[in-house]
């Protein structure tokens, strides 16, 4: 075979048959691809379904354990939900006008009062009179203070814990 002295090719890749070779290696190696990258597809859709199947399975033995959790939790608290729901019946008893516990509290305490008018009246004590209890006076702790409290209006109450700090505020002095 000669070379073409103008296109510098061996004459053997210039003709049909190699121009067929070249397709059908072509197509064959398309082809090939294709199977590889059909497998890999596959490979990746069963490994993405057995991944969903994981998770399923891992999400149905988390909400298992959250309802065994609740069903401890609810066994562990049952003596106090039933204590409770037992109280709340007498509880409810004692708010209702005439209800069997307000019926015997009031018997309770015409009891104690007539105890006491017996020991009260043996002893011959009377009771005292409330007293009100003086309204507590705030010392300033330096003289300038002391002389915002001196001076104030009559209508100034210093007898509240930091009351001076906030009329200070307040009134501007």
């Amino acid at each position: 075979m000669r070379d073409d002295p103008v296109n510098c090719e061996p004459r053997f890749l210039q003709s049909r048959a190699c121009h067929i070779w070249g397709a059908l290696i072509a197509a064959g190696a398309s082809i090939i691809g294709g199977m590889m990258a059909s497998d890999s597809a596959e490979d990746a859709a069963d490994a993405q379904v057995e991944a969903a199947r994981i998770a399923a399975d891992v999400g149905r033995e988390s909400i298992d354990f959250s309802k065994k959790t609740f069903d401890v939790s609810r066994a562990d608290l049952e003596p106090y939900r039933s204590s409770g729901a037992a109280a709340l019946g007498t509880l409810n008893s004692m708010f209702i006008p005439g209800g069997q516990e307000v019926v015997r509290m009031q018997g309770r305490l015409g009891e104690l009062r007539a105890r006491r008018a017996v020991l009260d009246s043996t002893l011959n004590v009377t009771a005292p009179a409330p007293a009100a209890a003086p309204a507590p006076v705030q010392q300033a702790t330096n003289p300038r203070d002391q002389a915002i409290m001196d001076n104030a209006p009559g209508d100034a109450d210093f007898s509240q814990p930091n009351a001076l700090f906030y009329w200070r505020r307040d009134v501007g002095r």
